[in-house]
């Protein structure tokens, strides 16, 4: 599914990267990275052109900033990241979304959303790093 999500075609689906990054576990992915690199003769990093794809919280620490980043709210993909990943490795985006863009996550979701939507992420989210 990624080969065909990535490297099969003209530019990248991260809907489907999302996922399956978001819903298989740490030891899997580095299974599925290491068989996508002798499919595609190419390791994953190049394939959608992101630095560190085998960090799997810096790039969800990516998507969420992007998520929330200008204008607007990217609202599937927020959600989608923090019910996915919250019992997996949040506290580890945590901190990677905190050293990568000198904010904490909890700040960014409270400065961005309101009203029951915003307590059930910082729910999610579980607390302030600042």
């Amino acid at each position: 599914d990624l080969f065909a999500a990535g490297e099969e075609q003209w530019g990248t689906d991260e809907a489907k990267f999302i996922m399956i990054l978001g819903n298989r576990s740490v030891t899997h992915l580095k299974m599925v990275f290491d068989e996508y690199e002798k499919i595609a003769e190419r390791c994953i990093e190049d394939s959608i052109k992101i630095q560190g794809i085998r960090s799997i919280p810096m790039f969800f620490a990516k998507r969420l900033y992007k998520s929330m980043k200008g204008l607007g709210t990217a609202d599937h993909t927020l959600i989608r990241i923090m019910i996915c990943r919250a019992e997996i490795d949040m506290l580890d985006i945590r901190e990677c979304f905190r050293l990568g863009y000198e904010k904490s996550l909890y700040n960014m979701i409270q400065e961005d959303t309101s009203g029951d939507y915003k307590r059930t992420l910082l729910q999610l989210c579980g607390g302030d790093d600042e």
